[in-house]
């Protein structure tokens, strides 16, 4: 998830994890962080997305993505 987030923002995935590293040094940061970062992780598992297309449209797309 979150090397697609750096995508989505164009990102460089490196320079994410070196930031996070360096912002972990902070116990109050990290506490923080972890908050959000759970926050973050519930709404996603929580969104359901949907698919209003025939069986065959679903199909085009998995081979387009593919």
């Amino acid at each position: 998830m979150t090397k697609k987030a750096c995508e989505w923002i164009e990102f460089d995935h490196k320079n994410y994890i070196l930031t996070q590293q360096e912002l972990m040094k902070k116990q109050e940061t990290a506490q923080q962080l972890q908050q959000q970062d759970q926050k973050i992780r519930e709404l996603y598992s929580r969104e359901t997305l949907t698919f209003k297309g025939t069986r065959e449209q679903a199909l085009e797309a998995i081979k387009f993505k593919i």
